[in-house]
């Protein structure tokens, strides 16, 4: 997944357009910042509705100023390809509120904060700890190539928040993910046959709180013999 510029494709201006110009351009497409380029539509800067308002209107600036006198001009840009994880910390990092996307030297985009409402979201729910399937807490955050995944301690299903909704992810099918190896449980890797198992070991919450309950007392959560930990030696092998 990669950040969708969406309709602002063309949300630039050149370096001379008088700052009224850029305020009805603004008003008229409904945009909340554009780029300045110079004639050969490389980016020199960014002008918001804020910039107009507090180091124009304010001031009494003449109307026919240049808009370069109002604008940014240390412009922070990533490439379009960039994922919205990154886009979002970096206008997170910089206290900044759009984003432009450069490629080969132009601007191609401008993606908003507004843009990136999950991204948002996720960094907040990164510090909940309840997990939507067992109740149990979170192990952690999971940075994957793609997005932040949350992975449950208790029964190792995994998360991703969408459209303000969390929706699990399918087990071990994240590029770039750190924990496929914890992102399963264990008795679907040891190849066991889960209908002979009692009740209790077919449900992951129980059976890891009762291997909780084994360590405390000072015991081995294989059940002291060896082993497939946690399983009776009748199912074994």
């Amino acid at each position: 997944m990669t950040v969708s510029a969406g309709p602002r494709t063309t949300q630039t201006i050149t370096e001379g357009t008088p700052i009224h110009e850029v305020a009805r351009l603004m008003a008229a497409e409904g945009w909340r910042a554009v780029v300045v380029t110079d004639l050969d539509g490389r980016p020199r800067g960014i002008v918001s509705e804020r910039d107009l308002v507090v180091r124009g209107l304010a001031w009494n600036v003449p109307l026919d100023t240049p808009v370069e006198s109002l604008m940014t001009p240390d412009l922070v840009t990533a490439a379009p390809s960039v994922p919205p994880r990154f886009a979002y910390r970096l206008l997170r990092a910089h206290g900044i509120r759009h984003l432009p996307l450069v490629e080969e030297g132009r601007v191609v985009g401008v993606v908003a904060r507004d843009d990136l409402v999950d991204e948002a979201n996720t960094e907040v729910l990164a510090d909940l700890r309840h997990c939507p399937r067992c109740g149990g807490e979170w192990l952690r955050p999971v940075s994957t190539t793609e997005a932040t995944n949350f992975l449950c301690l208790v029964c190792r299903s995994c998360w991703h928040l969408a459209a303000g909704a969390f929706v699990q992810v399918e087990q071990r099918s994240c590029p770039g993910c750190p924990e496929h190896n914890y992102c399963r449980f264990p008795l679907i890797d040891y190849g066991v046959n889960t209908s002979r198992l009692p009740s209790s070991a077919n449900d992951p919450a129980a059976r890891a709180r009762s291997v909780g309950r084994e360590v405390d007392r000072g015991g081995r959560p294989d059940g002291g013999n060896g082993g497939t930990p946690g399983l009776p030696a009748s199912v074994r092998g």
